[in-house]
């Protein structure tokens, strides 16, 4: 495809591939003559410019090529003009001689821009072969980077699932809070049963003829009798609750003080293997986190000796 200016100088030209399309922009000057070329490529853009001697007749005779700002070739022109009309053979004609150098100069010419041709061609097909293997690789690279960093997170999670089911059968395996039973408090030997006083039994002694005492001091005897009875049993009893209730109390303190301290033993145990746990999970936490690294480092670096 090609487009031109409103001068009829060629500006655009569309160069199509099998693949890709070659885009080339012209910028031309006052004499109609190319002053610099962009060759868009789809792997990036090459500029060439060009400097130009002209004669009296306004035709250059030598141009300076740079390709992206560098020095790259020349060209030079050898013009023949002849006036118009002219009749002498000098002016008309060339010799032989003249028209074969002429050929062979246009033979060379036509054969390095061909070459050069070629050779640009077969460097464009080089790099963009070139660009297609360095994406492939890349791909490739990006792939096995993947898989590494997979398979280094999978082993990761297998080990930190690993510790923690260690901490887990770790705190497992700490020994339970016993509770410790309190000591039940002896019954208030006060509410003991206390022995019954033994009724003295009366002596019957001889029937003296006596005259018969009156029926109400008998009964008040009979009171009289059992309460210094009652008054003695209470006195008994009030003295062996004293020494039984101080007794009792004096055993409760030592086995609560003893139930105490194997509490703390238990509890100071407990905390112990609890954080002893907790080491060996950390340990095996961090032995996992080290050993995910190097595997994800070794990975990558087999990515990157394979790229």
């Amino acid at each position: 495809l090609y487009e031109y200016d409103q001068n009829n100088l060629l500006v655009k030209k569309t160069i199509k591939g099998s693949s890709v399309n070659d885009v080339l922009t012209y910028v031309n000057n006052e004499e109609g003559d190319c002053v610099q070329l962009t060759v868009e490529h789809p792997y990036g853009n090459e500029v060439y410019t060009y400097e130009y001697q002209y004669d009296e007749y306004g035709n250059w005779t030598m141009r300076l090529q740079f390709k992206n700002g560098a020095f790259d070739c020349a060209a030079l022109r050898t013009l023949s003009y002849h006036k118009k009309g002219a009749t002498t053979a000098d002016e008309i004609a060339l010799t032989d001689e003249a028209k074969a150098a002429k050929k062979a100069k246009m033979d060379i010419e036509n054969e390095a821009n061909k070459a050069a041709a070629e050779a640009e061609k077969e460097a464009l097909k080089i790099q963009r072969e070139q660009e297609r293997a360095a994406a492939k690789a890349e791909k490739a690279a990006a792939r096995e980077a993947a898989a590494a960093e997979k398979a280094a997170k999978k082993q990761a999670a297998q080990e930190a699932a690993a510790a923690e089911k260690a901490a887990k059968k770790a705190a497992a395996a700490e020994p339970k809070e016993k509770k410790v039973k309190e000591p039940k408090a002896k019954k208030d030997e006060s509410q003991a049963k206390q022995p019954k006083a033994k009724k003295e039994k009366k002596v019957k002694e001889p029937k003296a003829v006596k005259a018969k005492e009156p029926k109400a001091n008998k009964k008040a005897k009979r009171q009289e009798e059992e309460m210094v009875i009652r008054h003695q049993g209470e006195v008994q009893t009030l003295g062996g609750d004293e020494k039984s209730a101080k007794a009792a109390e004096r055993e409760m303190k030592r086995r609560a003080a003893a139930a105490e301290k194997a509490r703390e033993k238990e509890y100071k145990q407990q905390i112990k293997a609890r954080k002893a746990a907790e080491k060996e999970a950390e340990k095996a936490l961090r032995k996992a986190e080290k050993a995910a690294e190097k595997a994800a480092e070794k990975e990558a670096k087999k990515a990157a000796n394979g790229k």
